[in-house]
């Protein structure tokens, strides 16, 4: 995982304590023990994107190889981000575990996950990641024989693409969307 540079070391208070006076404490009984630190309240839970982007990436490519153990770190990821005030945080965390459920075959569960993705995206202004979780869920929904959902939220999702001029995750998309005519027809 990358470094979180969410905060500095000006963003750190250091602050000393009075050992106990005890011999079993040796040469810092009753001493001062400092160079002890405490996030300033102002960026308790700050994380920065880059860091759980590189947990996604990780968790994406750990779930082909071990889905159970991706699972965990998913629910993990999504408990870290619970204590953040970054929203694409969560938005991340969820569309890692929609991808490990899909991956599983949890088409049904994996839904709400993408949605909940999507829609936090959608708050924190981040259109093209929004729209990027659709690519999943599309899929889903395809699993899941929904095609007329599937076919309404490529199309939502391919709006957004073409808007922001995201070419490759348009064809990504197409790319679904053939598979979706495929077992269409």
């Amino acid at each position: 995982v990358t470094r979180n540079v969410a905060t500095a070391p000006s963003d750190y208070t250091e602050y000393c304590v009075t050992a106990p006076t005890d011999p079993r404490l040796g040469s810092v009984s009753g001493k001062q023990v400092c160079g002890l630190y405490d996030v300033n309240p102002n960026k308790f839970g700050a994380i920065d994107r880059a860091s759980i982007q590189a947990v996604k990436s990780d968790i994406d490519r750990l779930k082909r190889a071990d889905p159970q153990a991706a699972l965990k770190a998913a629910d993990l990821a999504l408990r870290v981000c619970a204590s953040t005030t970054d929203p694409s945080c969560a938005a991340l965390g969820s569309w890692a575990k929609a991808n490990v459920l899909r991956e599983l075959g949890e088409y049904d569960r994996s839904l709400s996950y993408y949605s909940d993705a999507s829609r936090l995206f959608a708050n924190a202004r981040q259109p093209v990641d929004a729209a990027s979780t659709l690519i999943g869920k599309v899929d889903a929904l395809m699993y899941l024989s929904r095609y007329d959902e599937a076919s309404s939220e490529a199309r939502r999702a391919k709006r957004l693409f073409l808007k922001h001029h995201e070419l490759l995750q348009a064809a990504k998309l197409d790319a679904n969307m053939g598979n979706l005519f495929h077992r269409t027809d």
